[in-house]
């Protein structure tokens, strides 16, 4: 979230950056730079140059959505419809509109309170909007999950994934870290919830992906590891206090790339080391079928005993016909700043209440 007065500009983007490593011509990053009062950038990496400029736009267009009002919320309240039931629930609208000094939110007194852009998507298809903002909120919760319980993952060895695509791009990873490391972090086996670890002399990433089978789950978390490990990561020696720059719209980034070293890195994600092994012959596994997408969130709505709230934003410009969603839940964690967050409060977390970790610490993710 941020906390800017609304000052103006004639201009809602600043510039529009493609980059392209022009030696190893590996990857593409494009950057959508918006003026500070409208919101955070958005970038994307892809191996595609087409796939990350649509991907850096359609996150352009989610968040300056919820950074921006412009009189499209006109109430405390927005709706939510539960995906297991149907039933509407109102949601307090600082969980979606993240701009705290609009004028609808700014006398309020929302201390010790945080939110932000995680399980949100926006798409040209309400379908494909839905999918990638519940694959993002589920992978998010299953990391979240992971982090305060230290629950057993399942490890993915390299040597065991077939795919020549894949293939090639770990070993274009190679170029810049030396050890890469991947795990599957699912709450549930419908859902494939890969992390991928990396370590370099001067550099560091960590890429985490949501899908329903475990290539698109792989891809995506190679492709967010990129972005971290093809870059030089300078650490600030100063503490991080749980409390300062809760209003920076890249907290997350900022600490993991300039206050988290590679060996605090190794540390803080050393349990997962105790991971079981994924058979390869899994790996290769059926995709889901697409046409189950409502059936299996309510399976897992049930299975989990957790609520999923769909919420429509409507979009800054209606000529663009983007379909802008945000999943949000009750009984689940309601953003990604742990440091922020008491476990014990989590109604997903009950059940560990006497097994709890990382209480108060920053999550070691960008």
């Amino acid at each position: 979230m941020i906390n800017n007065p609304v000052n103006g500009t004639p201009f809602m983007i600043e510039r529009f950056h493609i980059k392209q490593n022009s030696f190893l011509l590996d990857y593409f990053q494009s950057d959508v730079i918006t003026y500070s009062e409208n919101g955070p950038p958005a970038s994307a990496i892809d191996f595609d140059k087409r796939k990350s400029i649509k991907a850096a736009i359609g996150e352009h267009i989610e968040r300056v959505s919820v950074f921006n009002n412009y009189h499209r919320f006109r109430d405390q309240l927005v709706e939510g419809v539960n995906m297991l039931n149907g039933t509407i629930e109102q949601f307090p609208l600082h969980r979606i509109l993240l701009n705290w000094n609009d004028p609808i939110l700014n006398k309020l007194n929302l201390d010790n309170i945080y939110s932000d852009t995680c399980g949100m998507a926006s798409h040209v298809s309400s379908h494909q909007s839905i999918n990638s903002a519940f694959l993002e909120f589920f992978e998010r919760q299953s990391l979240l999950f992971s982090w305060f319980t230290k629950s057993p993952a399942k490890k993915i060895h390299i040597e065991d994934i077939k795919f020549i695509d894949l293939q090639s791009i770990i070993q274009m990873s190679r170029i810049h870290v030396d050890e890469v490391f991947m795990y599957d972090i699912s709450l549930c086996d419908e859902v494939k919830v890969v992390i991928t670890i990396a370590f370099g002399e001067k550099t560091k990433g960590v890429g985490i992906s949501a899908d329903w089978d475990y290539r698109g789950a792989i891809t995506g978390s190679l492709k967010e590891l990129f972005q971290y490990i093809t870059v030089e990561q300078p650490i600030k020696k100063s503490n991080y206090q749980n409390t300062e720059n809760s209003v920076d719209p890249l907290l997350y980034s900022h600490y993991f790339m300039e206050r988290l070293g590679v060996d605090e890195l190794k540390s803080e994600f050393q349990y997962l080391e105790k991971s079981d092994q994924v058979c390869g012959e899994l790996i290769d596994g059926d995709k889901a079928d697409p046409n189950e997408f409502y059936n299996t969130v309510k399976k897992i709505s049930l299975k989990l005993a957790m609520d999923f709230n769909l919420c429509y934003i409507p979009a800054l410009d209606r000529e663009l016909n983007t379909k802008i969603v945000k999943i949000i839940t009750n009984k689940g964690f309601h953003h990604m700043y742990a440091a922020k967050i008491d476990p014990t409060q989590v109604e997903i977390l009950k059940p560990y209440k006497n097994r709890l970790h990382n209480i108060g610490k920053m999550l070691p993710f960008g």
